[in-house]
């Protein structure tokens, strides 16, 4: 689904990081990590803005080694993780 800007797509991405790998980087606090997640083109800026307005980050920005892309794990505020992914 596509309106404007703004992209919602479920998907199977064979290529990504494997939950086992996000697990043993970051231990329980990953749990559910695959839920809900936004892939976004300019990652920086995602990055800049949600580092500015003080969102909580789980860990530190994680390198896909199949992909090359960076996620970022963040909360909402009833503590749900979000993932913001590169394209």
């Amino acid at each position: 689904m596509t309106k404007d800007n703004f992209e919602i797509a479920l998907f199977k991405d064979d290529t990504s990081i494997r939950r086992k790998d996000i697990l043993l980087q970051y231990g329980k606090r990953a749990q559910g990590f695959i839920q809900i997640g936004f892939r976004v083109a300019n990652f920086d800026e995602w990055e800049k803005q949600i580092r500015a307005k003080n969102v909580r980050i789980i860990g530190n920005v994680i390198h896909d080694a199949l992909n090359s892309k960076r996620t970022i794990l963040i909360t909402d505020p009833d503590n749900n993780m979000i993932y913001i992914s590169e394209i």
